[in-house]
């Protein structure tokens, strides 16, 4: 891929801010079912083992295990983005301090931080989130990029998305 000028430059700095908006952005408008499931699943148990423990009048196994599994199971649900930025800062600090550099060209996206550096045609990018301090940029490959709108060193947002929109359409019609 042939790069020209860049149109539009930005970094993130993949700290915890950044991981909390993703696991936010997942968890309550992308892939809220399966929370939702686990929630309810989780009072499901609670109320059956209750019903078993009151209905007996004495504490089963059955009971106790319903309510046991109940309570961690809408715990874990209730409590996964924390869980979630939790391990996604652990993976990170392995490697130390993650700082991505986005370049955008008329062709594609160029990012590059300490550990590699890839150059990204429009074709293959997916939708693009705005929630308003970040743009997320999924790929067609599942990959996502988180993008800090206050940092953004050349152009602004709100002229970055209006161009990603027309580039992706553009080289959708284009395949």
């Amino acid at each position: 891929m042939q790069l020209n000028d860049i149109l539009f430059e930005a970094t993130t700095t993949y700290d915890e801010a950044a991981y909390r908006a993703l696991t936010r952005l997942m968890l309550r408008k992308l892939r809220k079912m399966p929370r939702i499931l686990l929630i309810c699943l989780g009072i499901l148990m609670l109320v059956t083992g209750g019903w078993l423990f009151f209905a007996d009048g004495r504490l089963s196994i059955r009971a106790s295990l319903l309510l046991l599994s109940g309570n961690f199971i809408t715990l874990f649900s209730i409590m996964a983005e924390h869980f979630l930025v939790r391990m996604l800062m652990a993976e990170n600090s392995k490697y130390g301090k993650l700082i991505n550099l986005y370049q955008f060209h008329y062709e594609g996206m160029t990012f590059s931080n300490n550990h590699t550096k890839a150059c990204i045609p429009y074709s293959e990018f997916g939708p693009v989130f705005d929630n308003g301090a970040y743009l997320f940029l999924f790929m067609k490959n599942r990959q996502a990029f988180i993008l800090r709108k206050s940092e953004m060193r050349k152009g602004t947002a709100v002229e970055l998305c209006s161009f990603l929109e027309k580039r992706i359409t553009s080289a959708e019609k284009e395949a």
